[in-house]
């Protein structure tokens, strides 16, 4: 991941923070479980009040299945509000990067409402 606003290139780390503390998703390649798992944590951790990362089963290979949930903590809990939903499989359309695109693209816009008000 490069951090945003950087020059364009691959990263070596798969994780780049910025002042902001957002990652950056690379998607000049395909993340790996271990990288996408890294960056879903770190979304969790520089948004603890809108993001919210939880195993909800075991893949066959025994690797967490992530759910994010994103929504304004201080308004309540996700599970009582309406819910819009995209689920992602790495062999299929959408995949990894098509999440990660959208989730990433919601995230800065309330990160960019939230400095506004």
């Amino acid at each position: 991941m490069t951090p945003r606003g950087a020059e364009s290139g691959i990263a070596d780390s798969p994780l780049a923070m910025t002042a902001s503390a957002l990652p950056t998703p690379d998607f000049s390649r395909f993340p790996r479980y271990a990288q996408l798992t890294e960056l879903l944590q770190a979304y969790a951790a520089a948004r603890p009040d809108v993001v919210e990362l939880r195993s909800i089963g075991k893949s066959h290979e025994g690797r967490d299945i992530w759910l994010l949930a994103l929504t304004r903590k201080a308004t309540g809990v996700d599970t009582d509000k309406p819910a819009f939903c995209f689920q992602g499989h790495p062999e299929a359309s959408p995949g990894p990067h098509d999440i990660a695109y959208l989730f990433d693209r919601f995230i800065d816009s309330m990160t960019a409402a939230t400095t506004k008000n």
